[in-house]
């Protein structure tokens, strides 16, 4: 009977430090995933910035295109009601 106390004891006594072990281990762990969880964030924090960075420089470039569009169909424009014109001049030129 006494080695049965005595080995519930030393039962006992390794289910309360393998119970602490594993808290210690645990909280680690919380610790760990947390600092992971930050660098995450930051990482992709930087990714953000990028893209934003790129989306600005893009939409720049599209709206310098769209004004050299818009310049030379305005120069289309332009020309060809200059060469109507000067059709219809010539037209109404020689039927006169």
């Amino acid at each position: 009977a006494l080695l049965g106390k005595d080995l519930r004891r030393d039962f006992a006594d390794a289910e309360e430090r393998t119970d602490a072990k594993l808290e210690k281990l645990g909280t680690e762990l919380r610790h760990e995933i947390g600092d992971l969880r930050k660098d995450m964030e930051a990482k992709f924090a930087g990714v953000d910035a990028r893209f934003a960075s790129m989306e600005t420089r893009f939409d720049a470039k599209l709206d310098r295109l769209a004004l050299q569009l818009t310049t030379r169909l305005g120069g289309l424009v332009v020309g060809s009601l200059t060469v109507l014109s000067i059709i219809f001049a010539l037209i109404s030129k020689f039927m006169h």
